[in-house]
């Protein structure tokens, strides 16, 4: 058996090498490299049906007015509601109930 002899899974990370950045890079759960999700495709798929549900049982509208939405770029794009003064990322909407009888 390679290696299984020395591997202490309880060993404490020595500090100055936790601070690096590239140390815990592999960790992000779906990102892409040797050490991704392995499930990422399913939880995709579980997100595009939990999507669809809701599409089909609710109405969605936006609770800001037209132009009130923008966007905060960093590693990530957010999205930002303009008219608060807020840098905080946010995006509200209003949910109802659908309601067949009224089609």
């Amino acid at each position: 058996m390679r290696g299984s002899g020395n591997l202490n899974v309880g060993k404490k990370i020595p500090d100055e090498v936790s601070r690096i950045p590239t140390v815990w890079a592999n960790l992000l759960t779906f990102f892409a490299g040797p050490h991704n999700c392995v499930g990422f495709r399913f939880a995709v798929l579980e997100i595009k049906a939990m999507l669809l549900t809701i599409s089909r049982a609710f109405e969605v509208e936006k609770a800001v007015p037209e132009g009130g939405i923008g966007r905060k770029s960093g590693s990530l794009q957010h999205p930002i509601v303009l008219t608060e003064g807020s840098k905080k990322s946010s995006l509200p909407l209003i949910l109802k109930a659908y309601d067949a009888q009224s089609l």
